[in-house]
């Protein structure tokens, strides 16, 4: 069972909290949405890879860049992507449903919720919130997915960053009652500083009482079915996944390294998590 679900501060807000310094400028993108003109958004592909042995084959290529994860997420990719992904995916292949995934959206989001690595909104779009309507902030590399999630929940207004969570960032400080993070640390490098950095650049955000959950996909040290492995295999070659080093055992030692209180459920080849008490 999972922790029951808190209670969230009603305190409204328009952009920042009274006494946090308004982040710096910011430039208008293209497709509408706010880019911080000091990001580095633009990630150099050719940058150095480092090996490392893992799932599949005997050498596979350690990633050290959020560009390959995201790139994937074109206009076409995002159209299909609820009934491949969400529907196909999730409940054939990793035996995570999606149905249990947006069980903790219900239960979790907060007043003032920040969501990282949005897809298309799926989630978003279906819960149905105990607290009301929360304000929304959308976290992303790619403008296309910021783009699909936004327009598809416009009715919550929601504020759109384009940023790299793997860098450091310049959201409201203390302030968000919740943190999502769906099916994104699998896609993430394990190169260089490691993926496990981005907690380090959530936490200050966070209010007092605020929690992350999310989930992810394990590829190491799990019973996973042939069809997981081939899946997996297929997906890091292609860097689209970078999982090939987590593991239950890995996943639970970085969340109890940054937070007092963590609950992990294992469901398929997937991991749902909830931690909050930062340390």
């Amino acid at each position: 069972m999972w922790p029951p679900a808190r209670r969230r501060s009603s305190c409204q807000l328009t952009h920042v909290c009274p006494g946090i310094t308004a982040p710096p400028a910011t430039t208008r993108h293209a497709h509408g949405h706010l880019r911080d003109a000091t990001w580095p958004h633009v990630v150099d592909i050719n940058e150095p890879w480092t090996y490392a042995r893992g799932v599949g084959p005997s050498t596979v290529r350690q990633r050290t860049s959020t560009q390959a994860g995201q790139a994937v997420y074109s206009p076409l990719v995002l159209r299909i992507y609820d009934l491949y992904v969400l529907g196909f995916s999730c409940s054939l292949i990793w035996k995570c449903p999606a149905a249990r995934l947006l069980r903790l959206y219900e239960e979790h989001v907060g007043r003032h919720h920040l969501d990282v690595g949005v897809g298309t909104g799926y989630y978003l779009k279906r819960a149905r919130f105990r607290i009301g309507a929360p304000e929304i902030t959308l976290f992303d590399l790619n403008p296309n997915s910021l783009e699909h999630a936004a327009r598809r929940i416009a009715h919550y207004q929601p504020k759109t960053v384009e940023g790299d969570i793997l860098e450091p960032n310049h959201l409201p400080r203390r302030y968000y009652d919740s943190i999502s993070l769906n099916f994104l640390l699998h896609c993430l490098p394990d190169g260089g500083a490691g993926k496990w950095r981005l907690f380090d650049h959530l936490i200050p955000t966070l209010a007092e009482d605020g929690l992350v959950f999310g989930s992810t996909l394990l590829g190491r040290d799990l019973p996973l079915l042939r069809r997981q492995r081939l899946f997996m295999t297929v997906y890091n070659g292609k860097g689209i996944f970078s999982n090939q080093h987590d593991s239950p055992e890995r996943l639970q030692a970085e969340l109890q390294r940054r937070f007092q209180r963590v609950h992990i459920e294992q469901v398929g080849a997937g991991a749902l998590f909830v931690a909050s008490g930062p340390r």
